[in-house]
């Protein structure tokens, strides 16, 4: 038989009592933990929380216009070449612009102005030429948004000044006029424009004597906003610097919303 095992009344009491403080131990972490017991399961089913922490306000920021704006607007650089990562292209929301900045090897002859465009061809439009000694001489075509949502105005064809076809351009040629940018005619600018694109070609008073054509690309490189040449002199002509803008598509049909005429909406 086998034997009688006699309980000890007090060592039942002591063990009861040390479930229950255990008991209450394992209820206090939780508590202090902000959880219930079955939190875990709450947790894993991604149910909302009471009391959670709240997340920082940068991760609850919603995409702005600005963001969507930049996304399909972006500025470019061109990418290689003497002016490497050189800032092209430029957009100006608040302002409602496109800044296309052309590099120069020379400011001869040049000095800072503002020239503006001829109305109503260019409404709102100007030149700008930096032409500082402690700064890249630049010359930059400023215009408004609003252009590449119109009709572009009729313009002579033309091709690149010394009668080569313009790089990059399937036909060779592009609607143009030409602008002086000083008072003695020595420096001026060819300024091109059809549909979504837009350029601006400088002569020069120092030969660049290499013909080559660099991409202008977004600051993640994944789009081709244009294109930056370097044209050498020839007997007949100057050399000079030109720089080609292509407007996004999508870009373009943003502006054409975003700043179509009153009552077409």
């Amino acid at each position: 038989m086998r034997p009688n095992k006699t309980i000890d009344l007090n060592t039942l009491r002591n063990w009861d009592k040390t479930r229950l403080s255990l008991g209450f131990l394992i209820l206090n972490l939780c508590l202090a933990c902000n959880k219930s017991p079955l939190s875990s399961t709450i947790d894993n089913q991604e149910f909302p929380q009471v009391e959670k922490e709240a997340p920082h306000p940068q991760d609850q920021r919603q995409p702005t216009p600005n963001d969507f704006f930049s996304l399909l607007c972006p500025n470019g650089r061109i990418q290689g070449g003497a002016f490497d990562e050189q800032l092209a292209v430029s957009f100006d929301q608040e302002q409602k612009k496109i800044h296309l900045m052309i590099p120069l090897s020379s400011n001869r002859a040049l000095v800072k102005a503002e020239l503006l465009l001829p109305s109503p061809v260019f409404l709102d439009s100007r030149v700008l030429v930096n032409a500082s000694s402690l700064s890249l001489p630049t010359v930059e075509l400023d215009v408004p948004l609003t252009l590449f949502s119109h009709t572009p105005p009729s313009l002579t064809l033309s091709r690149l000044p010394n009668g080569e076809p313009i790089p990059t351009i399937v036909s060779g040629e592009l609607p143009s006029f030409h602008l002086p940018l000083d008072d003695r005619k020595e420096r001026w600018a060819t300024i091109y424009w059809q549909n979504s694109t837009l350029g601006i070609y400088v002569n020069s008073d120092i030969d660049p004597g290499l013909r080559a054509v660099f991409p202008i690309r977004s600051p993640d490189l994944q789009r081709t906003l244009g294109a930056f040449g370097t044209i050498p002199a020839t007997p007949f002509s100057n050399g000079g610097h030109l720089l080609l803008f292509s407007l996004p598509e999508n870009c373009l049909q943003y502006l054409k919303l975003e700043y179509r005429p009153k009552g077409n909406e």
